[in-house]
């Protein structure tokens, strides 16, 4: 989940529209329905800015050897919910796993397997959130 500048930052609502769910609030979705799920061990996992201001809250689903793929959007408990329930799916299935419907217009792309490098630090944004 992104952590940057921008991502459920409350003084950002003013320029970034829709209004901007606080990420731990998401982050707290992802972790309750992800343990509902039995897949509690999925480690949600805070970065530095993951894409463009204009479309936060970015969250990324990656699994090694899998293509990751990038939210955008995830202003919602509900739609950190939905991100959960993908991430449980590409835990159990891998390949298998398809974005569901309802999460198709929060897709902002994907990064083939071989090349998702480390995560970026959130450190230079702690004082931001």
């Amino acid at each position: 989940m992104c952590y940057g500048c921008c991502c459920g930052v409350t003084a950002v609502d003013q320029k970034w529209k829709p209004k901007r769910e606080p990420v731990d609030r998401i982050r707290g979705a992802l972790q309750a329905r992800l343990k509902m799920s039995g897949r509690a061990e999925i480690p949600i996992r805070k970065t530095g800015c993951l894409g463009p201001c204009s479309k936060g809250n970015m969250v990324v689903v990656r699994r090694e050897g899998i293509d990751a793929v990038v939210f955008a959007g995830v202003n919602s408990t509900d739609l950190g919910e939905r991100v959960a329930d993908f991430a449980a799916d590409v835990d159990r299935r891998g390949w298998g796993a398809d974005v569901p419907e309802p999460l198709q217009g929060q897709v902002y792309g994907a990064i083939a397997a071989d090349e998702v490098g480390p995560p970026p630090s959130p450190e230079p944004y702690r004082d931001r959130h």
